[in-house]
């Protein structure tokens, strides 16, 4: 999924279930929480997905890519200075 930068338009459909709040008139609409239910593929997508955000923006993993970045524009900078 992540290869194909495709998110399944049916993982974006949610059933909504209204819980009722306690002491409060069961006529009016604000007495009532809406809770979305997604299906269990697209928890489990977002779950994977933030597991790779966080691996990548965490202080060490930034640090490595910093790093590398920085080694590979000297590099380059150096071929260049070099012809």
């Amino acid at each position: 999924m992540l290869i194909f930068s495709y998110f399944p338009l049916i993982w974006k459909f949610s059933t909504i279930i209204l819980i009722h709040k306690p002491n409060k008139n069961k006529n009016e609409a604000s007495s009532y929480r809406p809770i979305s239910l997604l299906l269990v593929l697209a928890k489990l997508f977002e779950k994977i997905l933030l597991l790779r955000i966080r691996s990548v923006t965490q202080p060490k993993y930034v640090i490595k890519y910093i790093n590398k970045m920085l080694f590979s524009i000297h590099l380059k900078f150096r071929s260049i200075v070099c012809y």
